[in-house]
């Protein structure tokens, strides 16, 4: 699976539902503390996310990081849409 890419697309959401719900995104992984972990998306950008605040699903060269829309917004993680999926709601 290409890095960068998520499971729906995502752009500054109108309510604080869709703020909340739930986006899997694919990134690789820099750094890694007990704490949070350093990811970097397709485009290159990196951003620290707590991991407090996300779920981990380790892949062979990437990872499955699943965080609320806020967050991945929040810390300008740029993706795209996976081949087939679209925002379900």
């Amino acid at each position: 699976m290409a890095i960068g890419f998520t499971d729906r697309s995502f752009l500054q959401p109108d309510t604080v539902f869709e703020r909340n719900k739930p986006i899997t995104v694919v990134v690789e992984l820099v750094k890694s503390t007990a704490a949070a972990i350093l990811v970097r998306d397709g485009s290159g950008s990196e951003a620290w996310l707590p991991r407090k605040s996300i779920t981990i699903e380790d892949g062979i060269r990437s990872l499955r990081v699943t965080m609320p829309t806020w967050l991945a917004i929040d810390k300008g993680l740029r993706t795209d849409v996976a081949a087939g999926q679209k925002t379900l709601f």
